[in-house]
């Protein structure tokens, strides 16, 4: 018997264009456009309220996938 994983590949949506939700989306992957001194990857998992005190033209974020729904 094989297994089956499906993926739903999603957008990511600037800040500037609109936050996310605070009742749908606790925790959301974000983009942030990185700066020279940054020495970290600019993608990460964060808390949603956190993205009104980022530079709304240089951050991106898109909900978290869902569970995976996986059969064995």
């Amino acid at each position: 018997m094989g297994m089956k994983l499906v993926l739903t590949i999603k957008v990511l949506v600037s800040c500037a264009d609109k936050l996310p939700n605070l009742d749908n989306h606790k925790k959301v992957i974000t983009y942030r456009t990185p700066t020279k001194s940054q020495k970290t990857t600019a993608v990460s998992v964060m808390e949603a309220s956190l993205l009104k005190h980022f530079n709304k033209d240089e951050t991106f974020w898109m909900p978290l996938p869902d569970k995976p729904n996986i059969k064995l």
